[in-house]
Order: structure tokens, then sequence, then C-alpha cells
């Protein structure tokens, strides 16, 4: 999971676009999401058996914050997918290792 990753969450006002600069180190999950008003440090990461989950405190395009866990299952291709859930609902959410 290490390394930079663009993420594409899928959302009912259209997709949304983070950059997650990703350490991994023994399974603990660091970084920093990056777009959309946002440049945050991650909290919470794990990476275990081609799963990464981790949390962040972003601020939402239509105004307000939300707490946002995500979960995506990694693949050998560099890409990733998942979900994240918010206040706001749960979206699905594509990942690419760039």
């Amino acid at each position: 999971m290490e390394g930079k990753w663009e993420l594409a969450i899928d959302t009912p006002i259209g997709r949304l676009f983070l950059t997650f600069s990703a350490q991994e180190n023994d399974g603990e999950l660091t970084g920093t999401l990056i777009g959309n008003n946002n440049n945050v440090e991650v909290s919470d990461g794990k990476f275990d058996d081609g799963e990464a989950t981790f949390s962040a405190y972003l601020n939402a395009p239509t105004g307000g914050s939300t707490n946002a866990a995500f979960r995506l299952n990694v693949d050998d291709s560099g890409k990733a997918y998942g979900t994240v859930a918010t206040s706001f609902g749960a979206f699905g959410v594509e990942a690419t290792k760039q």
C-alpha cells in the first residue's frame, strides 16, 4: 500500500478526488490525504492481508466536515476498491497507485 494513490469517491454530488500519500510499516498505515480543501493526516491506519483501513476528518465539498472511515481491498495490479463511511453516508472508492 505504500506510495502515492489517487482516490476517486463516488458521491451523490459527483466524483470527488483525493491524493493519498501512504507509508506502511509492519502493518501500520500512516499518511496524508490532499484534495477538495483537505490536507490531513490519516489515523487508525492498518494494512493486513491486502486490506487497508484508515480514518481522516475531512472537509465536505458542500460545507461542514465529517469523519471518514476508509476500507479498501488492494490488489497486486496497483488498484484498490472499497468504501468510505461518513456522516453523509457510505460511498464507493476506487484507488490507483501512481
